[in-house]
């Protein structure tokens, strides 16, 4: 038997201390000298008489380890190809319960037809005028050049070269493009975006084929690889956008925000402080959240809020053992709404007008949490979008910076008036600058506006808590507000772009039927 020493402290209850040489194996025992018949004992010098372990015991504890590990090792099983997960076996167990399951799954019945891919090459046109780039500031193909104007230069040349409507998909991510018909590869000029000086800047968009088209059907047995399911994602996704975008939706990551009035909701119930609706106002303490004072967020009194919680629907493309799946479930996010900018940070501040901002520094901290990291359009500049960096108390006034010619100071103010005189002004004396750069460049606050309502992924802790209340749904409200989504918003995916593509989905829920092992409790009781 082990000796074990006890070592005794002032807590009620005792350590138990087990040194590592009592845990070796016994040496190897000597033969016996010969006529010395009796018991021969060998201890190693760690060791005293009366702490070692039988033979017998250790070998039964190497053998019980030995089957342990037979039973857990890892076994050599299929992976997803995309997210590297293991997939259940082919042949499941047959032990245990089976049980029916209703899962946020519909099944795809038919693929779409197997399309052209192409490669696309988008590179500025260089001027007459203007010197050839050198080699080491010039960028790769498509690179610096945003997502809007991309989209802009695809549809001008599929406009001159009359490419089919709908029969085409241009995916960002990879920067290829799918076909249904064979399109000529070249170079073409195209014209999109607007220069500094209003006018529009010439592109060069080149194309080159990569595969053809096979003719048929993309088949169940092709499910795993990954140009098809990029291609099933991205006619997935175009065509929610082209359903639901126009209907005044919201789009992030993965999931469409639903504006008030949209039959998906289920209509969540509202916490407490927020106003009745499917767009209820967030509630917030001031601040940028975490404190407990009402100035900092956390646990005062309302005092504002400008945030609108609007619900929806998350959505992704997966591959299963036989077949491809659609994932859907609903969601809620926080939706900055559309509207002159001093409007939205005078209700997120809580106060009587814009020129409260640069009186009082928590005010102005508590409208800049809200709009921070918004794109907000300038009325001075068409078509200009800017990012919101942050406010400043100062007013234009009282804003002042160098000119980039020849290094004369001036203020926002008199550089708004001089540069465009026939904009008229109001609030130059007395509302706050917005700040759209690094860098320090500001402009009035009665020349911002927000165009289109935008997601909100920055929120404080009370808006956090907000969302998981109303996110947070039982089963059964969770299931009917998904079959609600998919029979009126999504028309039972009778949308016009997936039926171009040949794509069906079907309207009802899949079942599964998987089996429940039976456990046995430390009371051998089955649980």
């Amino acid at each position: 038997m082990l000796s074990v020493p006890v070592r005794r402290s002032c807590r009620p209850t005792a350590g138990l201390a087990v040194s590592a040489s009592q845990l070796r194996p016994p040496p190897i025992r000597s033969p016996a000298p010969s006529g010395d018949q009796g018991p021969r004992r060998n201890f190693s010098p760690q060791q005293r008489p009366g702490s070692q372990a039988p033979a017998k015991t250790l070998r039964e504890a190497a053998d019980q380890l030995r089957g342990l590990w037979q039973r857990i090792k890892p076994q050599q099983v299929k992976k997803d190809p995309v997210t590297g997960i293991c997939l259940a076996p082919n042949t499941p167990g047959q032990l245990g319960k089976p049980v029916q399951l209703l899962t946020n799954h519909l099944s795809i019945s038919q693929y779409p037809a197997a399309a052209h891919r192409y490669r696309i090459n988008i590179t500025l046109k260089p001027s007459a005028t203007s010197a050839p780039p050198s080699a080491s500031k010039s960028k790769p193909s498509a690179a610096g050049i945003p997502l809007e104007v991309r989209q802009q230069l695809l549809a001008a040349v599929a406009q001159q070269q009359a490419w089919v409507s709908d029969s085409w998909q241009y995916d960002p991510a990879s920067n290829r493009l799918f076909s249904l018909q064979e399109l000529a590869v070249g170079s073409v000029e195209a014209e999109a975006g607007q220069g500094r000086k209003g006018g529009a800047s010439t592109y060069l968009v080149g194309m080159t084929q990569e595969a053809k088209a096979a003719g048929q059907p993309t088949m169940l047995g092709s499910t795993s690889d990954p140009d098809t399911l990029q291609q099933l994602s991205m006619v997935f996704k175009a065509s929610l956008q082209a359903e639901l975008l126009l209907k005044g939706a919201v789009e992030t990551a993965r999931a469409m925000l639903l504006p008030a009035g949209s039959t998906s909701s289920a209509g969540t119930p509202r916490p407490a402080g927020s106003s009745a609706g499917r767009m209820g106002s967030s509630s917030r303490e001031g601040g940028r959240g975490g404190g407990r004072s009402p100035g900092r967020g956390g646990g005062g009194p309302s005092q504002g809020g400008v945030l609108q919680w609007w619900q929806g629907f998350r959505f992704g493309i997966k591959h299963g053992q036989q077949a491809c799946l659609v994932q859907l479930d609903v969601t809620t996010g926080a939706v900055l709404p559309a509207g002159p900018l001093a409007d939205l940070v005078t209700a997120a501040a809580g106060a009587p007008s814009p020129a409260a901002l640069c009186k009082e520094k928590r005010l102005l901290a508590a409208a800049e949490a809200d709009v921070k990291g918004a794109k907000v359009s300038l009325s001075h500049r068409r078509d200009a979008r800017a990012k919101v960096w942050g406010l400043d108390a100062r007013t234009p006034q009282q804003f002042k910076f160098k000119l980039q010619d020849g290094g004369k100071e001036t203020t926002v103010a008199d550089y708004f008036k001089a540069t465009y005189p026939t904009m008229r002004f109001s609030h130059l004396h007395d509302w706050p600058c917005v700040m759209v750069s690094q860098t320090g460049a500001a402009v009035p606050l009665e020349v911002c506006s927000i165009a289109q309502p935008q997601p909100r992924r920055t929120l404080t802790d009370r808006q956090t808590a907000d969302l998981i209340k109303l996110a947070a749904l039982p089963p059964d409200r969770r299931r009917s507000a998904l079959m609600q989504l998919v029979k009126q918003t999504l028309s039972n995916w009778r949308l016009p772009l997936l039926q171009a593509w040949g794509v069906a989905i079907s309207p009802d829920l899949l079942r599964v039927r998987p089996i429940v092992v039976c456990i046995v409790d430390r009371r051998s009781q089955p649980v």
